[in-house]
Order: structure tokens, then sequence, then C-alpha cells
């Protein structure tokens, strides 16, 4: 009986050495032990791509593997949100999108993803919008482009990305003063920019930050923001020109954020934290510091958990909510 009871023993006590020896390689997990990839929605250019390559090199250093950009633009920033959400939760695959997007597409469409299965690690920046155009352009002010719109029905076209706040600016201003001019879609930021620089629309809708490169080449006639922007000093605010018309839009911000598939958070917090802290400490190299200072995107800049904001958030899309009907409206 004894020599049965040993030998009964002894296996129990291998099981129970391999389940601790797995237990204890979990709990060491080094993550991350391959490259990272980061989806931007966007078209090479733009402002989400400018603002991913530019953290690049300095979020792969913190993490310690390669961090590998991949531009996949369209339907408004929906291609790379599905991309996301069909890839596996474990912290590997990043997104670079602007909420207003991941809104949209749920309150106008039915993607394979809902508003909640995506979350937000970061923060990067809350950026007010401008409308340019080119240095040469008649047009000054809103209320330049206001009247011509009156005076020229049908003939003016401004631009900007698709499903977005760029979009949904243009259409609540056209909408609330009762103007005829055509918003032309595109892709991406720069994209609408480069067609507003070859003559091809009047006029384009930019990020203050985003577009800075463009500040040579152009002006920009109004800020939908009710604060100055030390960028473009010129611009003034949207609501204060259209006090004449009794009208007023709502403050619409670019906020660009990192995120990850909600289960991330839930099965690994560990990874999600990671991430997190890896781009704020990324965020704080001098190196990038002075770079994002030169490309204008500083002072925009916040890094910080995007928890911070959740009603801020709450509140635009509610927004695009009220003003579900205005999508339809060519």
């Amino acid at each position: 009986m004894k020599s049965r009871g040993k030998r009964l023993y002894i296996p129990l006590v291998l099981v129970i050495f391999g389940m601790l020896v797995v237990n204890a390689a979990v709990a060491k997990e080094d993550y991350p032990n391959k490259p990272i990839k980061a989806i931007v929605a966007f078209s090479a250019g733009g402002g989400n791509d400018q603002c991913m390559r530019l953290i690049q090199p300095y979020l792969a250093k913190e993490l310690g593997v390669p961090v590998v950009v991949e531009n996949r633009d369209g339907g408004g920033g929906e291609i790379a949100t599905t991309l996301l959400y069909r890839e596996p939760a474990d912290g590997y695959t990043i997104l670079s999108n602007n909420d207003e997007y991941i809104a949209v597409s749920t309150v106008l469409r039915t993607p394979a993803y809902k508003y909640e299965d995506i979350v937000p690690v970061v923060m990067e920046l809350i950026e007010p919008r401008i409308l340019l155009v080119k240095k040469s352009s008649p047009f000054n002010t809103l209320t330049d482009i206001i009247e011509a719109s009156k005076k020229n029905p049908g003939k003016l076209a401004f631009g900007g990305a698709t499903s977005g706040n760029q979009q949904l600016l243009l259409l609540i201003l056209r909408e609330r003063l009762k103007l005829d001019y055509r918003f032309v879609g595109y892709p991406g930021g720069a994209p609408s920019r480069a067609a507003m620089l070859g003559g091809h629309i009047d006029g384009a809708i930019g990020e203050t930050a985003g577009a800075y490169y463009l500040r040579d080449q152009t002006k920009a006639v109004c800020l939908f923001y009710d604060k100055p922007s030390p960028l473009w000093p010129e611009a003034k605010p949207v609501n204060e020109q259209l006090t004449r018309y009794g009208v007023k839009l709502p403050e619409l911000a670019l906020y660009r954020i990192y995120y990850a598939r909600r289960e991330l958070k839930e099965k690994y917090p560990e990874r999600y934290s990671k991430l997190q802290n890896a781009f704020i400490k990324a965020s704080k190299d001098p190196e990038y510091q002075e770079k994002a200072e030169k490309m204008g995107f500083a002072r925009v800049q916040v890094w910080a958990p995007a928890e911070k904001y959740k009603d801020v958030l709450s509140e635009q899309i509610e927004v695009f909510r009220e003003t579900k009907d205005l999508w339809k409206v060519k």
C-alpha cells in the first residue's frame, strides 16, 4: 500500500510543480515580445499619419520592439477600425483614429463593431478645425465666403475628410445659413488640402497643427473654436463671425486618440497599462518634443489617459445623434 501511495504521490507533485512553473511563466510574461502593428485610419501625409510616424521610434524604444505603421484609409476610418476589431485583443495591434469617426460610423451605419467595443488608450491632442483657402484666394473671412455663396449659389465647393467633424461642420454651416455650396469628400485631410492647392475646390477644412505645414501657402478664414489659435492668429472664431447672422455652430474639435480593443483592457489590464504608459513616456522624450514643436503639434498635445476625457467624448457623440439627418443631404 505504501508503494502504491508513493507512486500516486510523485505524479501529483509533478503536476502541481508543472502548474506552478506555467503560472510563474505567465506572471512574468515579457510583453511585448514581437512587433506591434499601428494602424492609421487615414492616408499618408495627413495629421494622424504625421503624428503616428513622429511618435513611432520613441514608442518603439519604450516598448522594446518595432512599431510597424500601416495606413488603411477609407470609409471614414471604418476600414481601419474594423481591422482592429478583427485582430486578437492581445495588445499587438493599436489604432490611430479620431473619436468622431468611430462615433459617426456607429451612429449612421451598422459596422462590425459597436462604439463601446473600441477602447481609448491615450489622448494625444485636442485640435480645433480651421477653414483654409489659398493665399491667392479673394476670401479673407468666413463672411466673405457666406456672401459669395449667396451671390453665386451652387458655384463654390469646399472639401474635407468624409464621415467626421470636417464634413459635419460644413454641413451644419450650410444648413443653418441656408447656403448653396458643394461639399466634396476625401479619404483624409491631406487629399482635400491638395485639391484646394490644385484649384479643384475653393477651400478645405484642416486642423490647426495638422495643416501647419501649409502655413506659407494658405490662409485661415475661420476657426471652428471659441478661443483664438496661436498657430493661425488671423483666423477669427466661427461663432464670432456668425453673430450677425444669428446662428451658432457646436464646438467640434479633433480628439486624436490611440485605441485598442475593449477586451484588451478587460483580459490583459497590465498590457493596456503598459501601452498607455509607453505612449506617455515616449511623448516626454526631449528629441520628440523638439520635433513636435517644430511641426506645430506641441501646442495642442495633452498626452493623457483617455479616460480623463470621457465626458467630452460623450457630448460629441450626442451632437452626431442630434444631427443624424444632415448626413443624408448631399
